[in-house]
């Protein structure tokens, strides 16, 4: 033991130990988490939704810093997104803070890809012309025409010829060129227009001589 001048004295102490209990307080604070978003989405794609989870965390600090706490911000690259995705964000701290629970959160991302995909050679299919016609296809030469795709990167990849149904309505047309409507059926979960809407055709009677 000393003195008040630090001079050691000479007495004995009982008992020489004692337990000491110390009150510790960490003030705590219940706040939101916000997304704050980094870049922008590749071409094609556009956001459709963003979540937290959860959606608000503790932090603990200093109580005059955590008076100015609104919230904590979870950063978000989205340079890099082109599909729905939930991507884990580490919450960082600002000086006088000194915990959060959790420490992470889990941002999920629902996304809408859209692409574009051409089909070539789609068949023209000619309806009721009369038996004793032929018909010729004059434009397009090919007789055939293609289709611009536009939509949901799935659903474009899964589309072929065989969803199309391109008619012809000949009915009543006598012989002679005709401009004839395309009549077009098509999938329905995508965007799509045809290369040509009409076509040019020539019906002639057929040569029935021996």
């Amino acid at each position: 033991m000393l003195d008040r001048d630090y001079n050691k004295l000479n007495v004995q102490i009982e008992p020489e130990l004692v337990d000491v209990t110390v009150s510790v307080v960490n003030p705590s604070k219940e706040v939101p988490v916000a997304v704050k978003q980094k870049g922008s989405l590749p071409d094609g794609t556009t956001l459709e939704s963003i979540t937290v989870e959860p959606g608000t965390v503790n932090v603990f600090g200093r109580q005059e810093v955590l008076d100015t706490i609104e919230e904590l911000t979870a950063e978000v690259d989205l340079s890099k997104i082109t599909k729905d995705t939930t991507v884990t964000v580490p919450l960082s701290l600002k000086d006088g803070l000194n915990k959060v629970a959790p420490e992470e959160v889990k941002v999920k991302l629902d996304v809408n890809t859209t692409t574009e995909k051409e089909i070539s050679g789609l068949e023209l299919k000619p309806q009721g012309l009369s038996e004793d016609y032929e018909v010729s296809i004059i434009t397009p030469q090919d007789g055939t025409v293609d289709a611009t795709l536009k939509g949901e990167n799935g659903a474009v990849d899964e589309i072929t010829k065989e969803d199309f149904n391109l008619a012809l309505d000949l009915k009543d047309l006598e012989p002679g060129e005709h401009e004839v409507e395309i009549n077009a059926e098509g999938p329905e979960n995508v965007d799509w227009t045809l290369s040509e809407q009409t076509v040019k055709i020539q019906i002639k009677e057929k040569n029935t001589s021996a």
